[in-house]
């Protein structure tokens, strides 16, 4: 082996910030038979999501593909791109898997004002974190003149693994050895619009399976006031691609 002036083996090269993030993800994110969310590239997912607002009901498609590592903001992150263009970028460490920022189709990148905690480790059951979560299903249109009242407020919300061995059945198939995840949570917000201050409550259920990552989700949002009634969320995995 070769030595240096001191006789010593030389010290390995520097791994640099992008090696360092595919190493991070090898060692961390192949739990079980493969990782609960996906980050490397060359993963497609399909979803078939439907939702319930008081304006009645749609189904939609969404299609989620990775393609990282990117740098952004001179930092490495992994990269996951929607049908319609739209970039989100996820960092992952001990702690679990983060989003640090997104990119619109049309616009620049956007950091998160806090990163967001998408998956919080260790990934069994009883491990707890809190997130800030958007409501996005509480709306109405209405007189006068047909106004879309739309509540869009932060709701700090409680996650907990509760089961990690679950099993699952989507379009896509049976999936086993899943993580449910649990959120719940409730905040006060004035909302306007002849609506004034109301309590928003958020609940929600997520099933994340080894070698799929997130397979089905369900959202409900739910307020104080009648003029605002519940909106509903569900999307189900219909077809996935990975290398």
């Amino acid at each position: 082996m070769r030595q240096d002036s001191t006789g010593r083996p030389p010290s390995p090269p520097a791994a640099t910030p992008l090696l360092v993030l595919l190493l991070l993800v090898t060692g961390c994110g192949g739990e079980r038979e493969g990782p609960f969310f996906p980050l490397a590239p060359g993963w497609e997912w399909q979803y078939r999501v439907r939702v319930q607002t008081a304006d009645g009901a749609e189904e939609l498609r969404q299609q989620v593909r990775t393609i990282g590592p990117e740098r952004v903001d001179g930092f490495p992150a992994w990269t996951r791109v929607r049908a319609d263009g739209s970039r989100f970028y996820y960092r992952e460490d001990r702690s679990g898997i983060h989003r640090i920022g997104s990119r619109p189709p049309d616009g620049g990148y956007r950091p998160e004002a806090e990163e967001r905690l998408v998956l919080g480790r260790p990934f069994r059951h009883g491990t707890r974190w809190r997130q800030q979560e958007l409501t996005s299903l509480l709306q109405r249109t209405g007189p006068p003149q047909e106004t879309r009242y739309r509540i869009r407020v932060a709701v700090p919300v409680d996650y907990v693994i509760v089961a990690a061995d679950e099993v699952v059945e989507v379009p896509a198939g049976r999936f086993t050895g899943c993580l449910r995840v649990e959120g719940e949570g409730e905040t006060s917000a004035d909302a306007g619009n002849y609506v004034g201050n109301i309590r928003v409550r958020l609940s929600s259920s997520s099933w994340y399976c080894p070698g799929a990552g997130l397979v089905r989700e369900e959202r409900v949002e739910r307020t104080s006031n009648r003029l605002i009634p519940e909106g509903r969320m569900v999307m189900e995995l219909q077809g996935l691609h990975h290398p």
